[in-house]
């Protein structure tokens, strides 16, 4: 017998042992790659995701500018637009906090409208901040109108998201989803602008006239531009 016949059934193992440890190595190599394009693959979606989001949120902010720029042309009227950047969180008050202030030519008693309707009117005002007094601030009060029989009165706020419109003559035919507008008998604001619409009426305690209690025509809690008329 050779040498090499000899030995020849442990090289057999020996390179079956090599190709077996190849494999292995190989297997692991092929296992740290894929875990390396998997965490690449994360890393792209979360990155698509982030994009999808923002172009989303761009989508909505321009729609909403829209409908801001269509209103104030529809007022024809003198304004400056403006971004809601605070809100008053106390249970005293409801106001908002824009960034444009006397700087861009908005004042005191400057009325803050958005394309749905009244939101208020500035009670603060600094170079480039103003502090807005919600319709629906217990402080806030407006003339208005109720638009189907023309009948006039002073809303005021009562908290809560809600307002009410005072002194209705006691045979008033106001009812319920009756919609009041701006009377433009005050200077705050200018006449036809939604207020609120009805959602009951209720007669005084003291039984004098009739009240209406109303809900906002504009979601105060969600609005994040506004337009304020400069005075």
């Amino acid at each position: 017998m050779s040498v090499i016949e000899f030995f020849k059934p442990a090289l057999r193992v020996f390179n079956n042992s090599s190709s077996s440890v190849k494999d292995w190595g190989n297997s692991i190599v092929g296992h740290k790659r894929y875990l390396k394009e998997n965490e690449n693959l994360k890393k792209r979606i979360e990155e698509l995701t982030t994009r999808m989001i923002a172009l989303e949120e761009a989508r909505i902010e321009n729609e909403r500018l829209k409908a801001l720029l269509s209103f104030k042309e529809a007022l024809k009227i003198n304004s400056v637009a403006a971004h809601v950047i605070g809100r008053d969180a106390s249970n005293w008050s409801e106001t908002i906090l824009l960034d444009k202030g006397e700087k861009n030519g908005i004042k005191i008693n400057s009325a803050v409208v958005s394309s749905g309707g009244l939101v208020g009117r500035v009670v603060e005002v600094g170079g480039t901040l103003a502090r807005v007094l919600l319709i629906t601030d217990p402080d806030s009060k407006v003339a208005g109108l109720v638009q189907s029989n023309r009948e006039s009165g002073i809303v005021e706020g009562i908290g809560n998201n809600r307002c009410r419109i005072k002194y209705l003559p006691l045979n008033s035919d106001v009812k319920k989803d009756d919609v009041v507008v701006t009377s433009g008998i005050s200077e705050i604001a200018p006449k036809g602008i939604a207020i609120g619409r009805v959602l009951e009426v209720t007669r005084d305690p003291g039984g004098l006239y009739m009240c209406a209690t109303l809900k906002p025509h504009v979601d105060l809690q969600k609005i994040e531009e506004v337009l304020c008329i400069k005075r």
